[in-house]
């Protein structure tokens, strides 16, 4: 498990920094590009942050804490919910007690606060498996890790487009005139994705057109 804690002067963009640099982040392609994908989104790790920020006791001794567990990441700040505020009433939104107005009105001022009462609904929009716990005077966001699953399921996208990728180029080595419907057959896909891997193929200069459509080949670069 792995700690860190507002004692250690961490700000809130720091401690969102702390937990990305400890999950595991993914791949996933977007058109000629590859973007990170981390397994908890960072919408809702950035608002659970800001959140304990704002609403914390100041009165209390205890820090705001961020651990890091094998099959879990818990955001934790001191001071229950006010008397009479459900959590359940925080997960339908547009109720919101602000324990430090203060606070609350300098995060608004640099635009981290956008409305009041809209946390806990955000934070289930971009990440609907998060769960709450009001308990001994803390209260804790806790966002669930897919143990094991992460590279099958964020990269899949991206090794099926490497895999085409690479059965297209064996091809055209093969046979330069073979056309995008017989590649299509071939690898049992559609035409629609042939052409958006020869595309993104030729931007990375991988391949090149010498010819028409009809009657040209194609030249395997590299």
């Amino acid at each position: 498990m792995r700690v860190a804690d507002e004692d250690r002067q961490m700000s809130a963009k720091e401690l969102e920094k702390y937990i990305l640099k400890n999950i595991r982040i993914g791949m996933r392609l977007n058109g000629m590009r590859s973007e990170d994908v981390p397994e908890i989104a960072v919408e809702a790790l950035r608002e659970a942050i800001i959140n304990a920020f704002c609403h914390r006791d100041w009165h209390d001794p205890e820090s705001v804490r961020v651990a890091i567990y094998p099959d879990r990441v818990e955001i934790r700040n001191p001071g229950s919910l006010p008397e009479g505020l459900t959590i359940e009433q925080l997960r339908k939104g547009f109720i919101s007690r602000r324990r430090n107005p203060r606070v609350a009105e300098l995060l608004r001022r640099v635009h981290l606060v956008e409305a009041w009462g809209h946390g806990l609904p955000l934070i289930l929009e971009k990440a609907p498996q998060a769960e709450f716990e009001d308990v001994a005077g803390i209260f804790t966001a806790r966002f669930r890790r897919p143990v094991g699953s992460m590279n099958g399921s964020v990269n899949s996208s991206l090794k099926s487009s490497l895999k085409s990728s690479l059965e297209i180029i064996g091809l055209m080595r093969q046979s330069p005139v073979i056309t995008v419907s017989e590649i299509a057959k071939l690898i049992g896909v559609t035409e629609r994705a042939v052409k958006k891997q020869i595309a993104i193929l030729r931007a990375l200069e991988r391949l090149r057109r010498i010819g028409p459509d009809k009657g040209g080949h194609w030249e395997v670069l590299g």
